[in-house]
């Protein structure tokens, strides 16, 4: 639904919205007061705090955090909406706006006339005001009572503070004639507020279930339900003039009493009141307390901790007025908290629960049930609340920006990814369409299939929408509402919608549309209704679906009928009229006037159309040119006599083309070709029947057309017959010629380098600029670069040779190829050069071994068809390069570590910064020593120089990536990244040791085949042994891993007022064997071993006792993909000889057995045995886990055999 109608009229907090009434006071143009309407929506919330001081209970000193939000709408509620105004306020219009354009001919007498006036009109109101806008500064006025002079827009706000501050005061008196009014329920007033044929079924389903009533005497439901009644219609009142405050005070209040009471009805209304308030807080982010009661009530029985809604716990102050509720007083104090948003949700979900049980509850009652208009418009504003919701993914400010303000979500439909459960919804679908919904009136049901529609469109519940749609349709046509008598601006308006929402479901809007005898119904409908209201714009676009495509169903008169409504539309409507046929062009042929027939730039071409007109009425063409495709330069000739070429000016001669009816008319022109390039003449542009300039375009096969005789059947909208014809899909016939244009000339004008040569250190970057000019008057506008040097030649060779090379091998060749080229453009961005410009190219340059020289090829052109021509100047940018060796990767190792590993740097001569930070990571306990190994790298400087070198390991891997080819170091990396710094001195080798944290990959990661940087389709590798293929694989993934968190930079500090240099090391050269790997990645297949005493205690095994009972505990843990099964082995050694090991240690039970059962993937299990020492020696105890398969086949074979690397060493004292 459209919300500039009723701002929303379904929104969750409608019940909060004060409707004003906006009318023209006198006589006012309506485009004038569309216009000031707008300008007083735009307004429609007002903070208390803005106010002055208001006489009454509604003072918005009292409550200053409050807002009034205003419902601003330009017609009148229906008869029917009144009984409903005592039990819902919030459905009462409260005050009515006239509004007047200022004239200087506007007198005192006459304004103080207007306003009579409007009193008079709209007596019900309880406050009329007048609005007079645009008024001089000049104009010498004299301040009214209730009325309010806007000489601009930012008066406008102002104003309407002053017209709150009245309607307050009015409301107040208006409240208090409440006092003794016994209030009863809409359906013992009568006067329409239908009834449900099947209130003993829900007696009978209701009564049947459970009793939640009490006992109580007759007086005291009396006075609870006058008590009760008065406080839900006080709070209503409260929440309309924004003192949430009281308003939260009175619902709570009202729901107690009722609910003593079993007032059902007028409960269910509370609990719905109380649940749009709690929205509002949660939006002004203001703290809020329900009593224990009312808590009590809305939770449900199956979660008892409703309060405070989330883990989160808010920040509370006891309340102590709750008294005031007359609530118990023995009950807790009410806690005021601000409520996490997340909860909010929750809560306003059992709300809603509770008010729609209670709600149908009511039906069961004789006087007191709910409205049918009522049940059904509380359901649909908490489907538009959990459909808000469900749209964001969220319950978050969006959501509530827009149930409160009605401003736009951050999205209009829900993701297609999403999944949300829509139960909630389709439980008060089920709701809404109850036996009592077709006795509500058709405006109330066309509103809320017309809202379902709109809601089900968001969420993209197309069957549902479809379902609702066909309703609609039915309920429409059976209706005959196409009448306009007695119809408001709001019917209009939704009717409206609804029409267009039909038509394109049905399929009157597709292009073709789709035909038959319900849509050819449902379009008269349509233009009917349209015509009548006057909508010009709609006139327009249904009389063009029915010119268009349902001519063949229509008789010439009214063919022609249709065809002067819609001119006659068009001369008073201000938007565009597009011409219903786009197939106005037939053929269209060119010939030049060239000797070699060949379309050249300048040189007048005839172009020989061929126009129809199937309608039984003529029409007049002007403003005629011919269209190619892209932006090719093209004139349009209609007099060749008149035309210069050497001027070179168009002449726009305005011919005016008459098509007869049920005609075919050849028409002749000219046109000159501007430029050079591809054309393709595609179609035409003209005027057509008075609409707007527009396009025609050919399509192939189209001179074969059927006569308008043949087309046109003497049949009408009685008839209801339809042609069939075969609708196919058209292809736009393009006349192509090939011209070439100019292209521009590039020249190199300078290369800044000396001899336009650089000496260069492996691994290197340097940066130096070339300058370049376009020396034509053509813009260069496609300018594509690209690197060759002497080391691509022989890498090309190696990978086009027959010689058989493993996936990892080739990956490096290519690596170098692609990743590492030898010059970059660091001012790509600058991809046009003007004519007669400068270009200045930044460029870094990259030391490779084995390069000599590099050259950047520019490929550039002026592309102004780019899909279509393939043409390209190309410059070379040579370079000659010498590349001598910096620092060189000598030799890799990686070197385990164990539990007995001693990292105190005292105790190490070499490696200091390596062993401080492994004694940093492991002192919180986050990580143990055997999380890790060492890197050794021996690293030599080749050159005559000093270098310095700073490192950088990563504890994860980098997720940039361009980690691997980045020049630079980064500066911000994190707390828990080795670093080090370290010179080398000339032509000497230093050994680094680097911390490196151990990998778990994957097997799925590790099974992955190895890259190709060229894209080359992958080809199986069948001469490899798949345990060498396999080894490949793992060797590539870790070293890729690694390569992703290593990094090392060196810089060679100037000498003698050189420039300062610096480069990357190349660690490409890291090659990793079966050792290695072992040592680098995480066991698949884990064995730990630890050593506790008596008392649970670890003890340290380098001071074991003699005699005492040790326990030795054995941890297998499962890091494989699957489960595995096998025999544990203890093997301890004596490190003398005599006597045997059996003499020496006591144990408590087997040193072999069985794991028994199966150790699933991820899982671990331990295994203990008892043993004392019975001698004094030293000792190593070791362990094995063979892994075993076949056992329950019983062909049980060893799989692989796991040692525990970290062995325990004993010395018994």
């Amino acid at each position: 639904m459209n919300p500039d109608i009723s701002m929303n009229q379904y929104s969750f907090t409608a019940p909060a919205r004060l409707k004003v009434l906006i009318v023209p006071a006198y006589d006012i143009s309506n485009k004038q007061f569309k216009t000031y309407s707008k300008f007083l929506k735009s307004v429609n919330e007002i903070r208390l705090v803005d106010l002055k001081p208001a006489q009454g209970i509604f003072n918005p000193q009292a409550y200053p955090h409050g807002r009034v939000v205003y419902n601003f709408q330009s017609f009148t509620d229906r008869n029917e909406s009144i009984l409903l105004h005592d039990f819902e306020p919030f459905r009462k219009t409260f005050g009515v706006i006239g509004v007047l354009q200022w004239t200087d001919d506007l007198t005192e007498d006459q304004i103080k006339k207007y306003l009579k006036g409007l009193k008079k009109e709209y007596p019900r109101m309880l406050l009329s005001y007048l609005f007079i806008f645009d008024v001089k500064k000049t104009a010498n006025i004299s301040k009214i009572p209730n009325v309010a002079f806007i000489n601009s827009e930012k008066d406008i706000e102002p104003s309407i503070c002053d017209f709150t501050t009245s309607l307050l005061e009015s409301l107040s008196t208006y409240v208090s004639s409440y006092q003794h009014v016994t209030l009863r329920s809409p359906g013992s007033l009568g006067g329409g507020i239908a009834r449900s044929q099947t209130i003993e079924k829900q007696k009978r389903k209701i009564s049947g279930s459970f009793d939640l009533t009490n006992p109580i005497s007759q007086e005291k439901v009396k006075i609870h339900r006058l008590k009760g009644r008065k406080a839900k219609l006080q709070a209503n009142f409260y929440l309309l003039s924004g003192n949430l405050k009281e308003s939260l005070n009175s619902f709570c209040e009202a729901i107690y009493n009722l609910k003593h009471c079993n007032d059902f009805l007028w409960l269910g209304s509370a609990l719905e009141g109380l649940a749009v308030t709690i929205i509002i807080l949660s939006f002004l982010e203001i703290p809020f307390g329900l009593p224990p009661a009312v808590l009590t009530l809305i939770e449900n029985s199956k979660d008892a901790n409703f309060s405070p809604f989330s883990s989160a716990s808010p920040t509370a102050s006891p309340r102590t007025s709750i008294n005031s509720l007359g609530l118990n007083q023995n009950q807790q104090p009410v806690q005021i908290q601000k409520y996490p948003l997340s909860s909010i949700p929750r809560m306003i979900s059992q709300i809603m629960e509770k008010v729609i049980f209670y709600y149908k509850m009511s039906m069961s009652q004789a006087e007191d049930f709910v409205p049918p208009i009522v049940f059904s418009e509380c359901n649909l504003r908490y489907i538009c609340l959990l459909s808000s919701i469900n749209i964001e993914g969220d319950f978050n400010c969006s959501v509530l920006s827009n149930v409160v303000k009605s401003t736009p979500l951050s999205r209009k439909e829900i993701v297609n990814d999403y999944d949300y459960d829509n139960s909630a919804i389709l439980n008060s679908l089920k709701d809404i369409f109850d036996p009592n919904f077709k006795q509500q009136t058709i405006l109330e049901r066309i509103a809320i299939y017309n809202c379902l529609v709109a809601i089900f469109s968001s969420l993209k519940l197309f069957r549902k929408r479809a379902f609702v749609l066909k309703e609609l349709l039915d309920l429409i046509i059976t209706s005959e509402f196409v009448s306009l008598k007695g119809s408001s601006y709001r019917e209009i308006s939704q009717l409206d919608q609804t029409l267009d929402i039909l038509c394109e479901s049905y399929g009157l809007l597709a292009e073709p549309p789709t035909k038959g005898t319900l849509q050819l119904q449902l379009l008269e409908a349509a233009y009917t209704f349209h015509k009548e209201a006057e909508n010009y714009k709609k006139v327009i676009q249904y009389g063009s679906i029915f010119l268009k495509y349902f001519s063949s169903s229509m008789s010439p008169p009214e063919q022609l009928m249709i065809y002067k409504d819609i001119k006659a539309a068009n001369s008073t409507s201000e938007y565009d009229c597009q011409y219903w046929d786009d197939e106005l062009l037939n053929s269209l042929e060119l010939s030049s006037h060239d000797e070699s027939k060949r379309v050249v730039e300048d040189v007048l071409c005839d172009v020989n159309l061929t126009l129809k007109n199937p309608f039984a009425f003529e029409l007049e063409i002007t403003d005629m040119e011919i269209l190619c495709a892209g932006s090719f330069p093209l004139k349009t000739i209609f007099n060749p006599k008149s035309f210069s070429k050497n001027d070179m000016h168009e002449v726009s001669d305005r011919i005016a083309i008459i098509l007869p009816p049920n005609s075919l008319t050849q028409v002749s022109l000219y046109v000159l070709p501007c430029s050079s390039g591809l054309i393709e003449i595609d179609g035409i542009k003209a005027t057509v029947a008075g609409c707007s300039n527009q396009i025609y375009r050919l399509y192939e096969d189209s001179n074969k057309v059927e006569t308008v005789t043949e087309r046109v059947k003497e049949s009408g909208f009685a008839t209801g017959s339809i042609s069939k014809e075969t609708e196919e899909k058209r292809i736009v016939k393009k006349i192509s010629y090939d011209v070439l244009y100019k292209q521009p000339r590039l020249s190199l004008v300078d290369v800044k380098l000396q001899n336009q040569w650089f000496m260069l250190l492996e691994g290197e970057h340097n940066k130096f600029q070339v300058v370049l000019e376009n020396t034509s008057d053509v813009e260069i506008n496609n300018l594509i670069s690209s690197c060759l040097d002497s080391t691509i030649e022989p890498l090309n060779a190696a990978l086009n040779t027959k010689k058989n090379f493993v996936p990892n091998e080739i990956y490096e060749i290519e690596y170098y190829l692609i990743k590492r080229p030898p010059f970059k453009i660091l001012n790509k961005n600058l991809d046009r050069i003007p004519k007669n410009s400068r270009l200045t190219l930044e460029i870094e340059t990259l030391g490779k071994r084995g390069m000599k020289q590099a050259t950047l090829l520019l490929e550039y052109s002026n592309q102004r068809v780019k899909e279509q021509i393939d043409y390209s100047r190309t410059i070379s940018i040579p370079v000659n390069i010498t590349v001598y060796p910096s620092i060189e990767l000598m030799g890799c190792d990686v070197i385990p570590l164990s539990s007995n590993s001693n990292i105190e740097l005292e105790n190490h001569s070499k490696g200091q910064q390596c062993w401080k930070f492994l004694k940093s990571v492991t002192k919180d306990g986050k990580h143990t020593i055997t999380d890790f190994c060492l890197l050794s790298l021996d690293l030599m400087n080749s050159w005559v120089d000093p270098i310095s070198i700073r490192v950088q390991c990563l504890l994860d891997s980098s997720t940039d990536p361009d980690f691997q080819e980045s020049l630079t170091l980064d500066e911000e990396v994190p707390e828990d990244t080795f670093e080090e710094e370290f010179t080398i001195v000339n032509g000497k080798t230093t050994r680094l040791l680097i911390p490196v944290k151990r990998m778990n990959l994957s097997p799925e990661h590790l099974a992955r085949r190895i890259p190709s940087l060229r894209n080359k389709q992958f080809i199986v590798d069948s001469k490899t042994p798949e345990e060498e293929q396999t080894f490949i694989k793992h060797a590539f993934w870790y070293r890729y891993e690694l390569l992703n968190r290593l990094k090392a930079c060196w810089k060679l500090k100037p000498i003698d007022k050189s420039r300062e240099r610096e480069g990357v090391v190349d660690f490409r050269g890291i090659i990793f064997s079966s050792r290695k790997l072992e040592s680098l990645a995480i066991e698949k297949i884990g064995v730990k071993t630890l050593v506790i005493d008596s008392e649970g205690e670890i003890i340290d095994t380098s001071k074991a006792k003699l005699g005492k009972f040790y326990t030795v505990c054995v941890t297998i843990s499962n890091r494989s993909s699957e489960p595995i099964f096998g025999m544990l082995r203890h093997i301890p050694i004596s490190l003398s000889a005599n006597p045997s090991i059996d003499k020496k240690i006591l144990y408590n039970g087997v040193l072999q057995h069985s794991i028994e059962e199966h150790i699933e993937s991820g899982k671990s299990k331990s295994f203990s045995i008892g043993i004392v020492f019975l001698k004094k020696d030293e000792y190593e105890w070791g362990v094995v886990f063979d892994e075993l398969k076949g056992v329950k086949s019983g062909k049980a074979s060893l799989v692989r055999q796991h040692i525990q690397k970290d062995r325990v060493y004993f010395k018994v004292y």
